[in-house]
């Protein structure tokens, strides 16, 4: 448990469990609107997308490829968390730098969800998010 005070006296407490990742979670870290590195793991991550586009043109000889971009996105999920730790997750959406721990190390990603949508009322909430973890453009 953490207490928070203002002028010596407590007004509030946080109440944190520390539970171990499992081999399907994804620990991302991002730099929230107050400056910290803020950190979550999203138990679940349910799909996982590859896309590619290519940029084609016709010759005498046919279609060929002249350019191609590819890319994989994963859609990741938080556990039902109270209203407060919803929000911090949030603000994920407007970080300018967010990582994703792969391994021992730390990878810059980019999170694609333009916008998140919880629960205003009540308690727990979640939310879902998208997050690039690579792209890659190949002139042919």
């Amino acid at each position: 448990d953490v207490a928070l005070y203002c002028e010596g006296e407590k007004f509030d407490s946080l109440h944190y469990t520390v539970a171990p990742t499992t081999k399907v979670a994804t620990r991302l870290a991002w730099i929230s609107d107050c400056g910290t590195i803020e950190q979550y793991t999203f138990p679940l991550s349910h799909t996982a997308k590859r896309s590619a586009n290519k940029q084609i043109i016709a010759t005498e000889g046919g279609v060929v490829a002249t350019r191609c971009q590819a890319k994989q996105v994963i859609s990741l999920s938080s556990r039902y968390e109270p209203r407060a730790t919803i929000e911090a997750i949030a603000q994920i959406t407007s970080a300018t730098k967010v990582w994703v721990k792969q391994g021992e190390k730390w990878d810059l990603v980019e999170v694609v969800t333009p916008h998140l949508e919880y629960n205003l009322f009540g308690e727990p909430s979640h939310l879902s998010l998208d997050v690039c973890l690579w792209q890659k453009e190949v002139m042919l």
